[in-house]
């Protein structure tokens, strides 16, 4: 009897094998492409950065079709008046654009509204204390009366006695100082102390603006200041102004490459010839621009401009830099805002947008809005400050102001 073998099996056991792998090569053959024909899921946070981008970076992601090529004066047409507003028209459309930018700041760095008035001391017969500084800090100046600045200048007409009473009630509840100086009006100017070549196409308004800021920068002059900030009567700012001013001290330096922790006579360095802080014309700087967040929803740029400036709220300069500006508008033929854009064109200016100084609008009539031109007669509901967030002047009225009836326009 012959033994059972493999060989010696029957065909119907072979077949029976090749059928099993045949199975087993299509199985598999199923299983290895199945990942390839699922849809493919996106990686949990995939579009969440994991560190806040540079500078640059956020700024180049703003789009450049909202960035001036060209100074405000040659952009647009038609009178200064008319100039500055199709300008801030042109920052409306811009500042929609900061709140993409301050997603991408911790909200640990963000700017909160703070009562800059000081708070009376606990406990009787000690002195009042306010919000600790930084200790040794070349910074540390910008939180006194005078920002950092020698003196603050507020022109102002006599008989804008209603601008003064606000801006000196709001300042003085911000423990921050002013230096009066009068503004005078074009009319009351002799026609041989006009600039050379003055367009007499402008209005007296626009001459008596001219003069008033000469006679300002003139002061800081004869008096010998070191720096002073000069700022309009219609001036407004936020309630966190000292903490903003702090950041921008400290990319100011970064700009003008002064080391954080040098000792200069100005807390904000001293790479700087003027520092424009309250204007209605500027777009966001160049890429290399620094940034810092302000409040709410506001992200400051600060960087090195060269013109393309208007409207006069706030600047400082130096005694230096306060000769050299005097002696570049003895003589103009344009508003004393773009003359003084022009000014940049060849000098060291930092400016920031939005800017850290408006320009209060009050409830009422709006041809209280300006002293140098007539607007119109139609009346605003409410005062408003364009780019600024917690007004100082409207927490000041809704604190210890006219009551709210009051406060609207028909009262």
């Amino acid at each position: 009897m012959t033994s059972p073998s493999f060989f010696n099996a029957p065909p119907r056991f072979f077949k029976s094998i090749y059928l099993a792998l045949v199975v087993v090569a299509v199985y598999a053959s199923f299983f290895t492409s199945l990942p390839s024909k699922l849809p493919q899921l996106p990686k949990p946070h995939a579009s969440i950065p994991s560190k806040v981008e540079p500078t640059s970076t956020v700024h180049d992601a703003i789009s450049s079709d909202f960035r001036f090529s060209t100074h405000v004066s040659g952009s647009v047409s038609g009178n200064p008046s008319t100039k500055r507003i199709k300008a801030q028209s042109t920052q409306s459309l811009l500042r929609s654009h900061t709140k993409a930018v301050v997603q991408t700041i911790p909200q640990a760095t963000k700017v909160h509204p703070t009562n800059m008035v000081t708070q009376p001391s606990q406990k009787a017969g000690t002195k009042p204390h306010t919000k600790p500084t930084e200790t040794n800090s070349p910074m540390e100046a910008v939180a006194n009366a005078t920002l950092g600045f020698e003196k603050i200048i507020a022109i102002n007409l006599p008989e804008r006695t209603d601008r003064r009473d606000v801006l000196s009630l709001m300042s003085t509840m911000n423990n921050i100082k002013l230096e009066w100086h009068e503004a005078v009006k074009g009319e009351d100017l002799a026609t041989k102390a006009w600039p050379s070549h003055w367009d007499k196409k402008l209005k007296m308004g626009e001459l008596g603006n001219w003069r008033s800021h000469l006679s300002a920068i003139r002061r800081v002059v004869e008096e010998g200041y070191s720096s002073a900030l000069i700022i309009e009567d219609d001036a407004d700012w936020d309630l966190s102004l000292k903490s903003q001013l702090h950041m921008f001290a400290e990319k100011a330096r970064i700009i003008g490459n002064v080391p954080l922790d040098k000792q200069t006579p100005s807390p904000y360095g001293d790479a700087w010839d003027l520092l424009w802080l309250g204007e209605c014309a500027t777009p966001p700087g160049p890429s290399d621009s620094q940034i810092f967040p302000g409040a709410g929803d506001q992200a400051h740029w600060v960087f090195r401009t060269h013109g393309g400036m208007a409207c006069l709220y706030g600047y400082a300069v130096t005694q230096r830099s306060a000769r050299m500006l005097m002696g570049w508008l003895l003589d103009v033929d344009e508003a004393t805002d773009f003359a003084v854009g022009k000014f940049c064109s060849n000098h060291s200016c930092v400016t920031v947008w939005p800017e850290l100084i408006g320009s209060h609008k009050s409830a009422g009539p709006r041809n209280r809005d300006s002293s140098i031109s007539n607007q119109t007669d139609e009346a605003r509901e409410k005062g408003e400050t364009r780019n600024i967030v917690n007004s100082a002047i409207l927490d000041m009225l809704g604190r210890i102001g006219p009551s709210p009836k009051l406060r609207v326009w028909p009262g």
